[in-house]
């Protein structure tokens, strides 16, 4: 990943060193939860070969990630919505409240299997699919982490994420956006921008997955990823795959 857009940088945390029952304790203080990175079906290795977008307080970290930890790491009270313009919480629900029941259950419809974005596991994964039922109602499709629990700053909030290589060709989507909230208030926020997304689709032998996200440096209960569609393309079916939440993780040298 060679350009991105990082905008209002600052995220909250992940991966706070929360002990789970069942869980062992590792060398470092970290606790074992139980993360499975072996994916079988070669969609998302995690071997330090994936382009990686990550900032820490609006500079972008050197090199690319390897995930090591879900939320599940954190706390086993995750909870996962589908969302819309960049909101939670109060002003997420009087605009949801404002949809007609059509584009509600459209919006809904949009991300299929979210709750795979929470199960530990890089293999799979929640689907986003863009309809033009959706097209000048709604700014973006997003997917919300809600933590349940505030997570101290200096963690992760990066996902794992995967685009089919025919939209990124064909330039369909404008934004994919990383946020980090407490409460109703958004804390932190990493944009990647069609320019960036772009040379993902120059070369997909191994270049159609990316790790997107922040090193949080406020607290944050809830972390979400949107997509915004280019308008004039906006009815592209199966769009990106998000594969996880990663709450923690260390950096390679990129090959």
């Amino acid at each position: 990943m060679k350009r991105w857009n990082v905008k209002a940088l600052a995220l909250a945390a992940l991966v706070a060193a929360v002990t789970l029952s069942g869980c062992d304790a590792q060398g470092d203080g970290s606790t074992d939860s139980g993360f499975d990175d072996s994916d079988d079906s070669g969609l998302f290795p995690n071997d330090g070969t994936t382009p990686t977008t990550i900032a820490e307080n609006g500079t972008a970290i050197t090199g690319n990630f390897i995930c090591e930890a879900g939320i599940q790491a954190l706390t086993t009270g995750a909870t996962t919505e589908v969302a819309t313009g960049g909101l939670v919480g109060g002003p997420l629900t009087t605009l949801l409240n404002s949809l007609g029941g059509e584009t509600l259950t459209a919006l809904l419809n949009s991300v299929s299997n979210k709750d795979l974005v929470i199960d530990n596991k890089l293999s799979t994964f929640a689907t986003y699919s863009l309809t033009l039922g959706l097209l000048g109602i709604i700014d973006s499709v997003d997917l919300l982490v809600h933590a349940n629990q505030t997570v101290s700053a200096g963690h992760y909030a990066v996902f794992a994420v995967r685009f089919p290589a025919a939209v990124l060709e064909a330039s369909l989507l404008n934004q994919v956006a990383v946020r980090t909230f407490l409460g109703d208030t958004q804390q932190e926020e990493i944009l990647v921008d069609e320019s960036a997304l772009d040379l993902l689709g120059q070369n997909l032998v191994g270049e159609d997955r990316l790790f997107v996200g922040v090193k949080t440096t406020k607290d944050f209960d809830t972390a979400s990823i949107a997509l915004t569609p280019n308008v004039l393309s906006a009815n592209v079916g199966e769009a990106m795959y998000v594969h996880e939440l990663c709450t923690g993780g260390h950096f390679v040298t990129a090959p």
